[in-house]
């Protein structure tokens, strides 16, 4: 990952030689090979010279849509995006988890898996941003200790760092749970219990974090800020 920029900016060279070589060789369509040509050599110096990566940190209880306002970021804005749902069951090598039904502060949700998982999720989006992509870490960060963590990792990188807070009601909440439980198609296996447990420990955000947080609220509130996102830094597509 750490190269992958440079690599990505390399090809978009190779390609637009390759285009320009195939525009002489074919003289009639050289005009319609220009653009193409062009862009590859837009494309690698926008890889070449970006404005400086930021973390986007999600924010949100059990259910409030985390991972689906994140789905959409990755390609929005482009970013790479590491899951905590997927990161706690690799840290245990597990394909399935076991849920809560071992209780909240055992099996995967024991204090000491949380904090590994956070813990490694800090690496991969250490490296990240160093590489120069923008990075998605997305996990309930309801503890304050993990979000300032990140905070501090974000700045000695010269990142920047958003806070996206995803909110819902808390019955949309339990629906919502409760319909992932039954579909069984995501990572995550938080259930109802987790979530009461979440409600009763949740740090809420301080003033200095809530400087830097945004409020997503369902699909309007989440095509208007990504809208404001695209505008203020013009990524390659």
């Amino acid at each position: 990952l750490g190269v992958m920029r440079f690599y990505l900016a390399y090809r978009s060279m190779v390609r637009a030689v390759v285009t320009a070589i195939r525009r002489e060789q074919r003289a009639p369509d050289r005009d319609s090979a220009r653009p193409a040509t062009e862009t590859y050599v837009e494309l690698a110096a926008r890889l070449a010279d970006t404005p400086g990566p930021t973390l986007y940190l999600m924010h949100g209880l059990s259910g409030s849509g985390k991972t689906w306002v994140s789905e959409r970021m990755i390609t929005d804005l482009p970013a790479l995006r590491v899951r905590s749902d997927i990161e706690r069951k690799r840290l245990l090598h597990e394909t399935r988890g076991k849920g809560s039904a071992e209780g909240i502060e055992s099996g995967l949700y024991r204090p000491e898996v949380t904090d590994e998982t956070y813990q490694a999720m800090m690496r991969y989006c250490a490296t990240g941003l160093g590489a120069g992509f923008d990075m998605i870490a997305d996990a309930t960060f309801l503890a304050h200790r993990h979000r300032a963590a990140f905070a501090r990792m974000a700045a000695e990188r010269g990142a920047g760092l958003t806070i996206v807070d995803c909110t819902a009601p808390e019955a949309v909440l339990r629906q919502r749970i409760r319909r992932r439980q039954a579909e069984r198609r995501d990572a995550s296996d938080a259930d109802i219990a987790v979530l009461e447990h979440q409600l009763q420990a949740r740090e809420p955000l301080t003033p200095a974090e809530r400087d830097r947080a945004i409020e997503v609220d369902g699909e309007a509130g989440l095509e208007r800020w990504l809208a404001r996102v695209r505008r203020a830094r013009p990524l390659p597509r």
